[in-house]
């Protein structure tokens, strides 16, 4: 076993009190996200939290007002990287078509296949009809974003001509119906292994989606 000096210890505290402040934040989320889907939002408490850490509940408090900022925290943790993720993605010189299956793709691979996505998904169903400033949350912080994202799509369509501009323009006010039948695919494999029945078959599922989104986008000559 290697000793380390005393005054190699003093010198090394600091940085490694350093690093774990840094990483409390991170720590106090995966316990809440923890806790939260155990119990749900209204049982969910703090103490339990700050306990899975062995931390009291006063350093959650240091970084988080309180359990709604926590909770709005845990969610935007999770879920905002992955709408950025794509938002990089459309940032380049990609085609509309591209995009627009890369989209589908990601939805299915980050939201379906994910159980951790899938977990928020059932919690924000679950938690906004009782919590009100939650679902406003939710469509504000997320639902606006991945909106904006979606339409920044299909304009990508529309400008190359890939996409007919009179079918765009219908889903312009509708934007949600692209991503749509993935959130379903979502609620179903949620639903199935709850009550255990058999799981569906998300790849064909995502198959039929985008096949019928670029059927009814693509320009025709």
């Amino acid at each position: 076993m290697t000793t380390i000096a005393a005054d190699e210890t003093a010198s090394l505290t600091p940085g490694i009190r350093q690093r774990q402040k840094a990483a409390r934040p991170g720590q106090i989320i995966e316990a809440a996200f923890a806790e939260f889907a155990e119990k749900g939002y209204a049982g969910a408490r703090l103490e339990d939290v700050a306990r899975r850490i062995g931390v009291t509940k006063g350093t959650i408090y240091h970084y988080f007002p309180g359990k709604e900022d926590l909770f709005k925290a845990m969610i935007r943790a999770h879920l905002l990287p992955l709408i950025e993720g794509m938002r990089a993605i459309s940032a380049g010189e990609a085609s509309g078509r591209l995009l627009l299956t890369t989209l589908i793709d990601r939805a299915y691979d980050d939201l379906v296949g994910n159980a951790k996505s899938r977990e928020f998904v059932r919690l924000m169903v679950g938690e906004a009809s009782r919590v009100p400033e939650l679902a406003q949350f939710f469509h504000h912080e997320l639902f606006s974003l991945a909106d904006d994202l979606i339409l920044g799509v299909i304009e990508r369509g529309v400008a190359t001509g890939e996409f007919h501009p009179l079918a765009a323009a219908r889903l312009a006010g509708f934007p949600d119906a692209i991503v749509a039948p993935a959130v379903m695919a979502c609620l179903q494999v949620v639903i199935s292994s709850t009550i255990g029945a058999p799981m569906p078959n998300v790849a064909a599922m995502k198959a039929a989606h985008l096949d019928l989104l670029l059927n009814g986008l693509l320009a025709r000559a």
